[in-house]
């Protein structure tokens, strides 16, 4: 069964997540039923419902988003206090049912970004990765890419000739599966902005040849990364772009990220899985 669950502000926001994560056997969709006022409070939002619901259950299809996704066989689960208009089979929680809630998982808060970017605040932004086996932390990366931009959205989507050396090489997806994946989760996001694609054979990728750019999004983790880009764009000539920075999931700077979530363990996943099968 698909979910959507409708999330207000405050606690019930958490107690009201578990109750969905619960009963989902599929997909989720993380309603919010209201608009972040800006990229911090989009982060603080997004990496709290993705931090707890890897932490429940890191198979579950999750995804948090700002509209009706228009997704058939769906449930909506909404608290009794909250209106909607949204045409599911609907479960009221009332409050007698969260007050047995026990919030057993605990999250840091999350690093806020370098630049506190309002709701499309730049024409054209750029994020990039590898985007394999596309997991919470892509899709972070990818809604508050959407959510600073206004125009144009470039993604640059590693190439396989940089994949070769990946821990768990043969488990890669494909190229054009990867950007495929991209394509469909920015169209629930929203389906009306434009985004180009570009393959990355380098380290800089479409930042280094594309000068019309305003931002690049990038993760905690990669800082480094949007330092180094900065520095060859002005040796082009290019102006710098404005750096946006969010949270990594289940790891922090203080310990390397060493346990960030990544595609790296979902790949030795799907290895051990393999081996075991043919033991």
């Amino acid at each position: 069964m698909n979910i959507i669950v409708l999330l207000p502000e405050g606690e019930v926001l958490e107690k009201l997540l578990f109750v969905a994560l619960k009963r989902c056997k599929r997909r989720l969709f993380a309603l919010l039923d209201h608009e972040p006022a800006n990229l911090n409070q989009l982060n603080e939002y997004i990496s709290k419902i993705y931090e707890i619901a890897y932490r429940f259950n890191e198979d579950l299809d999750v995804n948090v988003v700002f509209r009706d996704p228009h997704v058939p066989d769906c449930t909506l689960i909404r608290y009794s206090s909250s209106d909607s208009k949204l045409n599911y089979p609907t479960i009221v929680v009332p409050d007698s049912e969260l007050d047995h809630v026990k919030l057993q998982i605990s999250t840091k808060p999350a690093i806020s970004s370098t630049v506190n970017a309002s709701y499309q605040q730049y024409k054209v932004s750029a994020v990039g990765g590898t985007f394999d086996h596309l997991h919470s932390g892509h899709k972070m990366l990818l809604t508050a890419s959407v959510f600073v931009t206004a125009r144009l959205l470039i993604i640059g989507v590693t190439g396989p000739e940089l994949l070769k050396n990946k821990k768990f090489a043969e488990y890669l997806e494909s190229y054009e599966t990867r950007v495929k994946k991209v394509k469909a989760f920015i169209e629930l996001i929203n389906p009306e902005l434009q985004v180009e694609f570009h393959q990355i054979n380098d380290i800089c990728g479409p930042t280094a040849s594309v000068k019309d750019i305003d931002a690049l999004v990038l993760s905690s983790e990669s800082v480094k990364g949007g330092e180094y880009i900065n520095k060859v764009r002005v040796e082009k000539g290019f102006p710098e772009l404005e750096v946006v920075q969010i949270a990594t999931i289940g790891g922090d700077e203080a310990g390397g990220f060493q346990n960030k979530l990544s595609s790296t363990q979902i790949r030795k996943k799907e290895y051990l899985g393999h081996q075991v099968s043919h033991d």
